[in-house]
């Protein structure tokens, strides 16, 4: 049996990027393709919902609203900067504890829906040019949000090594 902990581990990446598209969706871009961005949020949504299998309605419910709170707590600091800064932060985040070995993605719709978002950002040389200024700022702000999640109500997300100690 999945721990509720470990199943918050899982659902958290996809409901970033399910957060990512909403805000891009929000932001209301002419050069947007709304279809795919549509697409890859509704990937994100049942990726997320995935986590919850197996669980009664009451437990579903908690497990979200525990999913809310972490993600409210690890992207607040962001609310007021570029979406695209917050995905860089997320991404950064993401490959690092893939790296470390702190959750496993498995290809599936997830990693389906990541790379074509990716794709989708990078046919934009300016796309390319601004999230490369913000690697740098971004990786930096990743390890911090990486912080606020594993202390978190002391509930220990992603125990183990630091994934962005060298």
């Amino acid at each position: 049996m999945i721990s509720a902990r470990r199943r918050i581990e899982t659902a958290l990446p996809p409901s970033f990027m399910h957060r990512i598209c909403e805000a891009l969706l929000e932001k209301g871009d002419p050069r947007t393709d709304y279809k795919l961005l549509e697409h890859c949020k509704g990937e994100f949504w049942s990726t997320t919902q995935e986590s919850w299998a197996g669980y009664a309605k009451h437990e579903i419910w908690a497990a979200e609203t525990r999913l809310w709170e972490l993600r409210r707590e690890a992207l607040g600091p962001f609310v007021h900067r570029q979406i695209a800064f917050v995905y860089v932060v997320v991404v950064r985040w993401l490959e690092a504890i893939t790296a470390a070995g702190l959750v496993t993605i498995v290809p599936g719709r997830f990693t389906a829906a990541l790379e074509q978002l990716h794709e989708a950002i990078q046919r934009e040389e300016s796309n390319c040019e601004l999230l490369d200024d913000l690697d740098r700022s971004g990786t930096k702000e990743a390890r911090r949000m990486h912080r606020r999640i594993t202390e978190f109500r002391k509930l220990g997300y992603y125990p183990g090594k630091d994934p962005f100690d060298g």
